[in-house]
Order: C-alpha cells, then structure tokens, then sequence
C-alpha cells in the first residue's frame, strides 16, 4: 500500500461476521510504499480456519475493504 502523507493508520483482519481476528499493523507511519503480510494466525497466535476474510486499511477516517479467501 502507499499512503501519501504521514499518518496514523490501522490494518486488521475481519471474518465474515465481522469480528476482528488480528491487528496487523495500528500506528504512526510515513509516507510512502509499505508492505504488510498476514501468517494467517489470529491475535492468540493460533492458526484461522479456511474460509472468507476481509483486511481493512483505516486511514484518516477512511476504509478500504478487500475481500481474501484463505485456503489451508
């Protein structure tokens, strides 16, 4: 992802009931490109089942939702 100024964002994983499972990243970052990976584990460190998840970017009260299916 890229953001364009500096700022406080929030990245997390949502199942398909809209739970948050984990905080990938919630924090102060520059701008610039980023890359964040998920290891498909929740915010216990246990592994997710298969299925549908949602990530979220939350930047300055703004979301953007993508869809991911998780296949073991």
């Amino acid at each position: 992802y890229a953001l364009v100024s500096d700022t406080r964002i929030e990245i997390a994983i949502y199942n398909i009931y809209g739970d948050k499972i984990k905080t990938l990243f919630s924090d102060f970052q520059e701008s610039g490109f980023h890359t964040i990976y998920w290891d498909g584990t929740n915010n216990n460190g246990l592994q997710t089942s298969s299925g549908i998840y949602f990530i979220n970017l939350n930047v300055n009260n703004n979301r953007l939702s993508k869809k991911m299916v998780k296949i073991k």
